[in-house]
């Protein structure tokens, strides 16, 4: 893992661009002979008016490839709460291009890249609050979500390294999403999922499937399925970018639909599926 990491390292950086590397695995700088941004970046401790800092070189610097660690100081409560500033920043900003473990319970970083925005994007969720969530049991049984309990099901949150709505999976059945929308000309579905860093070293391992449909007048069609299994499946760890196109719905409304299901009761966590609906029109 390490020898990917440092051959990575310097296959996107040139020798004096500096690399953020964080909160800390400072042993990849020796090696791929990187320096950082700033010298408060080397190592991340809970101290005030650090992100500002860090955040300010990395902007000056032209710093666009960050390594970031998500094995903590076991003394420490996560660098996401320790910094939030500076979490926040990176959500914004950057996007994982790849991850990178040293085995099932070894260290686990991701190699984040600088991105622009498309400004063509908009949330196809707006409002959480207002969109249908119901769960179906394995028996076939539905049922509404609503008031209060939503809040156990879904949560509009930020995770390493997107906005995402999360969506807690039913072990043996499935939480769905849906959300309607008219169709205009040239529209593409683009989302990510994945699963919750945290949720990684979970055990007994347990497996998410994320599903796509949309329905129309009562017909539904699937539009993508995938599994992630990042306890025992390394390749799973990460987001999984999509891009759907909606052509053969043009002029319709439809009822999208984002469903997850777990196989084991403890994966129905918030933390075990993610996702980012986003529509674009193209030009």
């Amino acid at each position: 893992m390490l020898a990917e990491l440092i051959a990575y390292i310097r296959d996107h950086s040139a020798k004096d661009q500096p690399v953020a590397v964080l909160p800390y695995f400072s042993i990849a700088h020796f090696l791929a002979d990187r320096h950082g941004p700033h010298g408060a970046s080397y190592i991340i401790w809970p101290f005030a008016e650090r992100d500002p800092r860090i955040i300010d070189a990395v902007d000056a610097t032209g710093t666009d490839l960050v390594i970031y660690n998500f094995t903590q100081f076991p003394n420490f409560s996560p660098a996401s709460e320790y910094a939030p500033v500076l979490h926040d920043y990176l959500v914004e900003h950057f996007e994982t291009d790849r991850t990178f473990s040293d085995g099932a319970f070894g260290f686990k970083l991701s190699a984040l890249h600088r991105v622009v925005r498309n400004l063509a994007d908009r949330q196809l969720i707006e409002d959480p609050g207002t969109a249908r969530l119901r769960t179906t049991s394995a028996g076939g049984i539905s049922r509404r979500i609503e008031g209060p309990e939503r809040n156990q099901y879904l949560s509009a949150t930020t995770w390493p390294f997107r906005e995402v709505l999360a969506l807690r999976p039913t072990a043996a059945g499935e939480t769905v999403l849906s959300e309607q929308l008219e169709v205009p000309p040239a529209t593409h579905l683009r989302t990510a999922v994945g699963t919750h860093p945290d949720f990684w070293l979970q055990f007994p391992p347990t497996c998410v499937r994320f599903s796509i449909s949309a329905v129309v007048d009562g017909e539904r069609r699937q539009l993508f399925q995938q599994q992630l299994d990042p306890h025992q499946i390394l390749e799973d760890r990460g987001w999984f970018d999509l891009d759907l196109p909606l052509d053969n719905h043009t002029g319709q409304r439809i009822e999208l639909e984002f469903a997850t299901t777990t196989a084991l009761s403890h994966g129905q966590s918030p933390l075990m599926a993610g996702g980012v609906p986003v529509i674009r029109v193209e030009p």
